[in-house]
């Protein structure tokens, strides 16, 4: 005799053809917004915030100043962006930053952006470069997500992959994590909202089916 899970197993399968056919899935094809907080925007904020408190001092992020609001112990915020703006400090490509900007930060923000990059072992060897010696980075790259040219999307990363890139450019690993579970990265795919889903599946993380790969390292203090 059918379980109660094999049946609702079968009607969830009958139920997703159905709507794949009539063209109904996905939900929304830009990370769920419109319908609440994207999947991997609740992941990342839940990073920044759990390290907010170790960001002290001069502080460099990418792209635009999405988090400066965070980090209430930074002294000096700065930008660097490939494209000029309101609030952009710096426009240059992370794989070749200012020469003047060499050991100058404490801390760096580089969220979501490393896939964006042709050569991610180049950024992440600028990355070290900006960092005074004991400098801190946060880091973070999705691992199953939808395409996002901005310009162009080249890649995505397992959490080795993750450790790999920044112990080969020189960083010291504090910590690698490989934040989501299977509901909450298919259904992030499928186009549902983090508020599309109960909180006890927010506690749950499977290696095996990421969403985001978030990292904390630093640049050792004997660095020349």
């Amino acid at each position: 005799m059918p379980t109660i899970g094999s049946v609702a197993q079968r009607a969830f399968i009958e139920l997703f053809k159905w709507l794949a056919e009539r063209d109904l899935l996905p939900l929304n094809r830009n990370f769920g917004r419109g319908r609440g907080r994207p999947v991997g925007r609740r992941y990342l904020e839940e990073f920044i915030d759990a390290h907010a408190h170790r960001v002290t001092g001069r502080v460099l992020e990418f792209g635009d100043p999405r988090y400066r609001a965070r980090f209430p112990n930074a002294t000096v915020y700065e930008v660097l962006s490939v494209r000029p703006g309101p609030n952009v400090d710096h426009v240059a490509d992370i794989e070749s930053p200012p020469e003047v900007l060499r050991e100058r930060f404490d801390w760096i923000v580089c969220t979501q952006v490393l896939e964006h990059v042709r050569r991610p072992d180049v950024a992440a060897g600028q990355l070290l470069r900006l960092l005074r010696p004991g400098g801190g980075l946060l880091f973070s790259v999705p691992f199953l997500n939808v395409v996002h040219r901005d310009p162009e999307d080249y890649r995505r990363f397992t959490a080795a992959g993750v450790r790999a890139l920044l112990e080969d450019a020189g960083f010291e690993i504090d910590e690698v994590a490989a934040r989501g579970n299977f509901a909450t990265s298919v259904g992030g795919l499928v186009g549902l909202a983090s508020t599309d889903f109960p909180e006890r599946l927010w506690e749950r993380d499977d290696p095996d089916f990421p969403y985001i790969i978030t990292a904390r390292a630093h640049r050792p203090s004997h660095a020349g």
